[in-house]
């Protein structure tokens, strides 16, 4: 039996777990608002979105093919994203925790935005329990105007061990005139401001620590 979802699916009302015991695909809107919204089974996202706004994720596996996965709060289970986008936080800077692992391939991304120093309130953040299988494209965005101090570091990526690294690390326009490199360690991903360009673009240097 395979439940798949081309409306939206919304998890309201109360504090409790609600489960979905069959295979899921999504090509809608999941929207977990309250509660827990547990599937039994692996679920598959081809188009369309899920989002947390208060709410938590349980499943062994998604399989992020298509669409968007946003919002903060706590997923437990493994995401496996390999044409989908993930951004921690959604309309507004947060932290998504996932209590597993997070394999990205050639064709995922995370997206993430840059808006003060603090993680949460001021830069988005994905903080993983289990290994980080990295490839793929990092993307970061400037918000309202915000201007990064010299220096200045944001720590975007936790996990417990790291296999491979991002392909592609890449500012929007809003990020012209300012050169973030990416610190990469076996504990986690912290972009650190370098300074200020009077160009649009700039290839990324790394470092591994």
């Amino acid at each position: 039996l395979n439940f798949t979802n081309a409306g939206t699916l919304r998890r309201t009302t109360s504090a409790g777990t609600v489960y979905i015991s069959c295979a899921f695909t999504n090509t809608g809107t999941v929207a977990v608002q309250t509660g827990t919204l547990y599937f039994g089974a692996n679920s598959t996202q081809t188009a369309g979105l899920t989002e947390l706004t208060g709410g938590a994720l349980s499943f062994s596996t998604l399989n992020l093919l298509g669409g968007s996965l946003t919002g903060a709060g706590t997923i437990s289970g493994n995401i496996v994203n390999s044409g989908g986008v993930v951004a921690p936080g959604g309309d507004q800077t947060g932290v998504l925790t996932l209590t597993g692992t997070y394999t990205q391939g050639a064709g995922g991304s995370l997206s993430l935005q840059l808006g003060g120093t603090l993680a949460g309130t001021g830069f988005d953040r994905l903080a993983i329990s289990g290994n980080a299988t990295l490839n793929g494209t990092l993307s970061y965005v400037l918000l309202n105007g915000y201007t990064p101090p010299a220096g200045a570091s944001y720590a975007v990526l936790s996990f417990a061990s790291r296999t491979g690294n991002f392909a592609t690390y890449s500012g929007s326009a809003a990020t012209s005139g300012f050169l973030f490199g990416p610190q990469v360690s076996n504990q986690g991903i912290t972009l650190i401001v370098g300074s200020s360009l009077a160009i649009t673009s700039q290839p990324l240097a790394q470092t591994t620590n």
